[in-house]
């Protein structure tokens, strides 16, 4: 069964991941393939509505001595970025999380060969690859320019299995940014696949698909604002095991179960702090952010980033946890 799952999983993959810059599109495409697939294999569903104030990146560019250079944007605020004699200031390795994340910036992760937007920030931003670095460095004339608006967009949350009182709940954030394989497209499809074959225990457990967590203009938990929407209606959830599937099948794929217990490792109190809306009963399927950085919310997240074997893993994890008993 472990083969039909991963292939499934791979086929879904490669329907889902393209690289598309407009987040909120994105989105949408996804809530809409997720809706269709569940329908098509009748797999039974409740949904949940609500809207969210996410970021519609209208404009954005950055030129170098005339060169214009790529860039994807990470402010969450318009405006131009003013670097061009503080450039050494401004310039910012995203990989560094000890940061004013309120100051206009251009920034780069230093970890990863594309162009990677590791973290947002409340301020005219644009992230730019390692490589062009030295370009902006030597720069004797820089214009880079942001223009975002807030839009309010409805959102669907799918809820499968036993929404009354479950068990467990396994929770898989479908947005992506960019590219947005591993994060976190192969968690959703390797979810659908299973639900598809019957692998999960729905009768028991519940599982929680929900859109728009990589970014909104909630400041300054920027990414839990979809979360805390379906606490909110479905407040028992903290109150249960959650089961957070966000980022596996790439390197070391890992459980971090804090379950009755405080995070202790600097990777455990990372997890802690994104997912403690979720209650004191946590636990993570997915890699570090050490072996995640070299494609984090980048470009080159693709689909032949998927180590099948680490794939695997992951699966064999949501099937421990979430899954039926043989």
């Amino acid at each position: 069964m472990m083969d039909e799952i991963l292939k499934e999983a791979m086929r879904i993959l490669q329907d889902i991941v393209v690289m598309d810059e407009n987040y909120i599109r994105k989105t949408l495409n996804r809530e809409s393939y997720i809706e269709a697939y569940l329908q098509d294999n009748r797999i039974d569903y409740h949904v949940f509505e609500f809207y969210v104030p996410a970021p519609d990146f209208v404009k954005y560019y950055l030129y170098v001595d005339g060169e214009q250079i790529r860039v994807l944007p990470d402010g969450l605020r318009s405006g131009k970025v003013e670097v061009s004699e503080r450039v050494k200031v401004n310039l910012k390795d995203s990989v560094d999380l000890y940061y004013e994340y309120s100051y206009p910036n251009i920034n780069f992760n230093s970890l990863c060969d594309g162009v990677s937007t590791p973290n947002f920030y409340n301020a005219p931003a644009l992230a730019i690859s390692k490589k062009d670095v030295p370009k902006l460095l030597n720069a004797k004339d820089v214009d880079a320019y942001l223009e975002v608006r807030v839009k309010d967009v409805k959102s669907k949350a799918f809820l499968l299995g036993n929404v009354e009182d479950p068990k467990r709940v396994g929770v898989v954030h479908y947005d992506a940014l960019w590219t947005g394989a591993i994060d976190n497209s192969l968690s959703l499809a390797s979810v659908l696949a299973m639900a598809k074959h019957g692998q999960l225990d729905l009768k028991d457990n519940m599982v929680l698909l929900v859109g728009f967590t990589e970014v909104t203009f909630y400041w300054p938990e920027y990414w839990d604002y979809s979360f805390r929407r379906v606490i909110e209606e479905f407040d028992f959830i903290p109150q249960k095991e959650n089961i957070i599937i966000d980022s596996f099948g790439y390197r070391n794929t890992v459980l971090l179960d804090l379950r009755g217990r405080k995070p202790t490792t600097y990777a455990e109190r990372v997890f802690y702090e994104a997912y403690k809306i979720f209650g004191e009963k946590i636990a993570q399927i997915t890699i570090s952010q050490e072996d995640l950085f070299p494609i984090y919310h980048s470009d080159i997240d693709t689909v032949d980033k998927v180590d099948l074997k680490e794939a695997e893993k992951g699966i064999g994890y949501i099937k421990e946890l979430l899954g039926k008993d043989d």
